[in-house]
């Protein structure tokens, strides 16, 4: 029954505790939330089991003979030892992988905790400035496009910093393990930054919970190099020993607990994506918009989106122009031979350029044909949104480290970074699709705007894990030292411009 009250006008309104009911959420779909992330994360960990067993039983028998028995060569074996977490002795400390990777996992968890601390206080600060008038307010979007600089090139930097200054606390791990404060303040300036912005031009919908989703797929890989080179004895520090040192069961100890904690994630995905209806979940991925007399839903042709948007105009200047230099360079320039750094900080850059803009494309490509795929099979097809949860969609729920670790070892294909990461990106972009293309008579083009903006926000985000991988993993100094390192966000900064266009159309 709906309780009216009167008002001084005469008139009669719904009362407020009838609003609030409204309002209030409702408990039974609390839980139905929590049990499908649950069931969710459980799916992930034993395809997470299965893959890792498919790995270990292709270790060769030069391999096994040197581990003594510590890979075990049955599928079956090897499953069920991944599942219930018993990897066997690590071969570089000779102790079970597990004890090193309980040692680990408290120093890593706190180093979290305190990205966390600092993103909250600084996303916090970023919202109460931009209530100081239109001038704060642009002034905190313009600082929200600093996610798109790589942590490594803040890192090194407050590093070269340090040693040019003689502030010991700019030096890596100065303050131990309590005292990561500048390494988890590195961390954390690309989550705040990007929530702050998105939260105060989107104060009223969930278009942050695309954003929301992408960085914590990175933020679990990026913690492994900072662990790494800031000395912390996490678990990203003892991983790239193993990995360095082919110490299989410790390499797949620790890749288990970085799923995991993922894993907790992807429960507290599921209730934030649940929480936002269809016609709220974003300027991402709102419900369809208003229909004009051609049939479409507004925009439907490439140039009145170049002609609407400063962004989109920004954003596709700005990458085409360095995706330019990486082509040229990549033609014009001999290949430096594997192994051999670039003397040249001109010639890094170039190649740094031509590296993070044909990543970012691929990803891009591979996610938005990928995505809008699944996105209607999930839409128009029965049970095509279980489908895509159980296949493509395990790729969302490990971070993107994992997921390039693993996946690309056990399918074993000789296939690039980008089309990984594009399977990573996928799912979110599936989501959009779905949303935009369900009701729909055929797959009008103002309904892929939105989706091509995800896929291009995620390429964003999957350039900054190829910059960790490829040039921080290959020891390129050059690449991290500015000028290189701040040109390498560049082309990042301009996708995410595109994106953020695209997602508002």
């Amino acid at each position: 029954m709906i309780v009216l009250s009167a008002s001084r006008w005469g008139k009669y309104y719904p009362s407020r505790s009838w609003t609030a009911a409204m309002d209030r959420p409702d408990p039974s779909s609390f839980v139905v939330s929590i049990l499908r992330g649950v069931g969710v994360a459980a799916w992930t960990w034993v395809a997470f089991a299965a893959v890792s067993a498919t790995i270990l039983v292709r270790v060769d028998d030069e391999m096994q003979a040197a581990l003594d028995g510590a890979v075990s060569s049955s599928f079956v074996e090897s499953f069920l030892g991944v599942l219930t977490f018993d990897f066997g002795l690590s071969i570089l400390y000779q102790e079970p992988a597990i004890d090193i990777v309980s040692t680990a996992l408290p120093t890593t968890l706190l180093l979290l905790g305190q990205v966390a601390v600092v993103a909250a206080v600084l996303g916090g600060a970023l919202v109460a400035l931009s209530r100081n008038g239109p001038g704060a307010r642009r002034l905190v979007e313009v600082f929200g496009y600093l996610g798109a600089f790589p942590v490594p090139v803040v890192l090194f930097g407050c590093y070269a910093l340090g040693t040019s200054t003689g502030w010991a606390w700019l030096s890596p791990g100065a303050g131990g393990s309590l005292g990561n404060w500048l390494e988890a303040t590195a961390l954390a300036l690309p989550i705040a930054a990007v929530t702050g912005r998105v939260v105060v031009r989107e104060p009223r919908n969930r278009g942050w919970l695309i954003d929301a989703w992408l960085f914590g797929m990175w933020i679990l890989g990026t913690v492994v190099f900072v662990e790494r080179a800031a000395e912390i004895p996490g678990l990203g520090y003892f991983y790239m020993d193993a990995n360095r040192a082919f110490d299989v069961p410790l390499t797949f100890a620790i890749g288990a607990a970085l799923v995991l904690l993922g894993l907790v994630g992807v429960v507290a995905r599921e209730l934030a994506v649940s929480a936002g209806s269809s016609d709220r979940f974003g300027s991402a991925d709102a419900g369809p918009g208003p229909a004009v007399p051609d049939g479409g839903t507004g925009v439907s042709d490439l140039d009145t989106v170049l002609r609407d948007d400063r962004r989109v105009q920004a954003g596709l200047a700005g990458f085409g122009v360095f995706l330019a230099i990486g082509v040229v360079g990549s033609v014009l320039l001999d290949p430096v031979p594997v192994g051999q750094i670039p003397q040249s900080p001109i010639r890094a850059t170039v190649e740094a350029l031509g590296v993070v803009t044909f990543a970012a494309v691929g990803v891009a490509t591979v996610a938005s044909v990928l995505g809008v795929a699944f996105g209607l099979l999930s839409a128009r097809v029965r049970y095509g949104r279980a489908a895509t949860a159980l296949t493509v969609g395990l790729a969302a729920n490990v971070s993107f480290f994992v997921w390039m670790q693993f996946a690309r070892a056990a399918i074993d294909l000789p296939l690039p970074d980008s089309v990984w990461l594009g399977v990573a990106v996928t799912p979110p972009v599936a989501l959009v699709a779905r949303r935009k293309l369900a009701g729909r008579a055929g797959i009008p083009v103002a309904a892929l705007w939105r989706p091509l903006g995800v896929a291009v926000t995620g390429a964003a985000v999957a350039a900054l894990v190829v910059v960790q991988i490829q040039l921080v993993g290959s020891a390129s100094g050059h690449v991290l030292e500015p000028p290189t390192g701040v040109a390498v966000g560049l082309p990042v900064l301009s996708l995410f411009l595109l994106g953020e266009g695209l997602r508002r159309r």
